[in-house]
């Protein structure tokens, strides 16, 4: 391989690994036009020598482009993916229909599971069918245990849903926490599991 080639290769897997990454999100979307332009304006750059191999580093240019795109939305298709659920999960401190009083909350509600630990968030659901965020998430010990702090239902409160999330619901609830916004949300993420729930009566 020549060094002109050789150039032209290390072109293309430059724009690749741009792509890539811009489509995932790891930098800046705004980086991959700049790069593709750069890359662009090197190739119809009038230098004698790159004559010979223009049209191959144009074809490398759009091949590393497209395959750019195409894992990108790869990428983003696999983390909307639901999580494959935990094994077992069983609630032992709530029974189904508890009446809950003001002098019980704020609650700790804990359990066991088997599997593989992953992220669960408590969410609370009204009788309209909203949600409400509980927030820190479930601690999952190596022991099989688990427990949920400071879960807060109010009056209107009829369910306490127990939601395995993704890569992308983790970043939602994150988000969230982290801005504070503990009010009524009407969907969960697209990559959520529901993996149990408990009626309670706070009437």
């Amino acid at each position: 391989m020549s060094a002109y080639e050789f150039s032209a290769l290390a072109v293309s897997c430059i724009g690749l690994v741009i792509a890539v990454l811009a489509l995932s999100r790891r930098v800046q979307i705004w980086l991959l036009p700049s790069v593709v332009a750069l890359l662009l304006l090197l190739v119809i750059l009038p230098i004698h020598e790159l004559e010979r191999y223009r049209v191959w580093i144009i074809a490398g240019v759009l091949a590393a482009v497209a395959l750019g795109v195409a894992s990108g939305l790869l990428i983003r298709w696999l983390r909307n993916q639901p999580p494959t659920p935990i094994t077992f999960f069983d609630v032992d401190s709530l029974v189904d229909g508890a009446h809950v009083e003001d002098k019980d909350i704020p609650m700790t509600i804990s359990g066991s599971y088997s599997g593989q630990a992953k992220e669960i968030r408590v969410i609370l659901q009204d009788a309209s069918g909203r949600y409400y965020l509980q927030h820190p998430a479930v601690t999952m010990t190596s022991g099989g245990q688990w427990s949920a702090t400071n879960v807060r239902p109010g009056k209107a409160i009829t369910k306490v849903l127990f939601v395995q999330v993704g890569p992308v619901g983790k970043r939602f609830f994150d988000l969230m926490a982290n801005s504070g916004s503990w009010g009524a949300f009407t969907y969960l993420p697209s990559n959520s599991c529901m993996i149990g729930s408990i009626a309670i009566d706070r009437q």
